[in-house]
């Protein structure tokens, strides 16, 4: 016996316990929504966009124009954009964000070769780095593209999947004569929603095709074998066209998008399907969010219209606006309260790994109570010999990691363990030989990336332009800190944790009258120079210097 799902009138009080974000595309424009429709924000009032998805950080990726990637807050600003290659008239079509925000997959039409030599168009589906370092996998496939849970795997519509260097998509299950327009899976991966036309034997139903929503359950990742419960979704009304679906993070309620077969897509009603089971067969009520809206996604970000991810992530912190810190008003500072708390309600420790006698050993301990196992993906190696690399990465490597200290020419075992221990899968490493010499980079046992110049300038000006600005952190200020003074590391430790809030970068001179050096003017103008911070007084970065960093 086949349980139906048939969608129903829509009612006014939604069920509570709806979690997460929707952000869908409603003429023209990025939207987001809260799923139990108490609240709507308008992100974009351009134009021109299409098919949005968002992290689970609440940064969204989006299409602009047909062709250029787009990462933006939820606020409308942009942290990032990415111009695909060889991208047809036709532009690209769909796109999706892995959850952790690392990875872009998008298709778009293409010229191929057909196995009998012909040429023909064809769908192209490819994976790009998220922080703009380029292609990582691309194959042809039908439309359709989600990723599965927690893995950089894609799933196309085809049902079939492919990862980073991957030349052919691998089947993974059979679903007949289903023509699926779209598919997501569940937070956990466990169930995926398939929307489209199924062609088989309806003739009980009188149709001789339907379309409908389906599931199905899973126990892994590709290529994990599929339990189809006897549960979809189906109009039980007029004939309509299901284009674009996606799942609650915890499979508990479904999205969708449903318009009469016959009219455009922008005609679409933007349905949430509450209370979904699937053993048994159950559904709850039915909220419309939207009229007019398509390309609808479901992310387990915190509605968050006013700004954008508390981790800044690979798209750099948001800029807070203009208005700055809130003024308390006429009554001053709020009043702390009747007295001093009470020593015994407070829990007081310590993080010691040998202080001032091993700083070494402080860094490893620190970053060891802030970063889980695995909760870091790589590290930021810098010499514990001299300060300017170490305070210039500072504030860059708690973006998704710490920054490491070793001996210029031999591996701290600490070190090493900790990047062991904590399964790091990459290490930049901050300046040249001098400062970490290349047998001690190959003795950390993963993949290293040198950032360096001829000399301390030039490395803050690399790390600068080449992390920074090419990750995505940079929000067109810039930090000037003396690299050479023998006292210059006392103003730039205070300059990292401006770098940090403000997604400034450092930029280093020498001792005045010491001119701009042509590395760091260069970083400065790829950076942009809305606003430029000189740290010290004059003894250390003069005024001369700052005007020139500004030209």
């Amino acid at each position: 016996m086949i349980a139906l799902l048939p969608t129903t009138p829509a009612v006014a009080q939604p069920p509570p316990g709806l979690q997460g974000t929707l952000v869908y595309l409603q003429d023209g424009n990025v939207v987001t929504a809260r799923p139990d429709d108490s609240a709507t924000h308008q992100v974009t009032d351009d134009g021109g966009w299409s098919t949005p998805s968002m992290a689970e950080d609440g940064t969204i990726w989006a299409v602009s124009d047909d062709r250029t990637l787009v990462r933006l807050t939820q606020a409308g600003a942009v942290l990032r954009t990415i111009e695909p290659e060889s991208l047809l008239a036709g532009g690209i079509y769909d796109l999706e964000v892995s959850e952790d925000g690392r990875l872009v997959a998008h298709s778009s039409i293409e010229v191929c070769s057909q196995p009998d030599g012909d040429i023909d168009s064809c769908r192209l589906h490819a994976i790009e780095a998220a922080d703009g370092s380029g292609r990582v996998a691309s194959v042809v496939q039908k439309h359709g593209l989600t990723f599965f849970p927690g893995t950089d795997t894609v799933v196309v519509s085809g049902l079939a999947s492919f990862g980073p260097g991957d030349q052919m998509a691998t089947d993974w299950f059979d679903r007949g004569l289903l023509d699926a327009s779209d598919l997501e899976f569940s937070a956990d991966g466990s169930v995926l929603a398939l929307a489209g036309c199924d062609y088989g034997d309806v003739d009980d139903l009188g149709v001789s095709r339907l379309p409908q929503i389906e599931f199905h359950q899973f126990s892994g990742p590709p290529l994990a074998p599929a339990t189809t419960p006897d549960c979809f979704i189906f109009s039980d009304e007029d004939v309509v066209a299901f284009d674009d679906v996606a799942l609650a993070p915890d499979a508990s309620a479904v999205a969708y998008t449903e318009r009469p077969v016959e009219a455009e897509a922008e005609t679409a009603r933007l349905l949430v399907q509450t209370e979904i089971s699937l053993e048994p067969c159950g559904a709850g009520e039915l909220i419309e969010i939207a009229e007019g809206a398509t390309d609808v996604g479901w992310s387990s970000a915190a509605f968050d219209p006013t700004g954008g991810p508390v981790d800044p992530g690979p798209g750099g912190p948001v800029d807070p606006g203009p208005g700055g810190p809130v003024d308390p008003g006429p009554g001053g500072p709020v009043d702390p309260g009747p007295g001093p708390v009470d020593p015994g309600e407070v829990e007081i420790s310590r993080l010691d790994g040998g202080g001032a006698a091993d700083p070494i050993g402080q860094a490893i301990t620190t970053f060891a109570a802030i970063f889980e196992d695995g909760a870091a993906d790589r590290v930021v190696l810098a010499t514990a010999d001299r300060f300017p690399d170490a305070l210039a990465g500072a504030a860059l490597a708690g973006v998704r990691g710490p920054i490491m200290l070793t001996p210029s020419t031999s591996l701290n075992a600490d070190t090493a363990g900790f990047v062991r221990d904590h399964r790091i899968t990459q290490a930049i490493i901050l300046g040249g030989e001098a400062a970490v010499s290349s047998p001690v980079a190959s003795q950390l046992g993963v993949p290293t990336r040198r950032v360096s110049g001829a000399e301390r300038t030039e490395t803050s000006a690399a790390m600068a332009r080449d992390l920074w600005h090419a990750e995505g952190l940079t929000t067109g200020s810039v930090v000037v800190v003396n690299v050479r003074h023998e006292q210059g590391w006392q103003p730039a430790l205070t300059a990292a944790v401006v770098s940090a809030a403000l997604g400034a970068p450092q930029l280093g001179v020498e001792n005045p009258p010491a001119t701009i050096t042509p590395a760091v003017l260069d970083a400065a103008r790829t950076i942009g120079r809305t606003q430029i911070i000189g740290f010290g007084g004059t003894d250390l970065v003069s005024d001369d210097q700052l005007i020139g960093v500004a030209q």
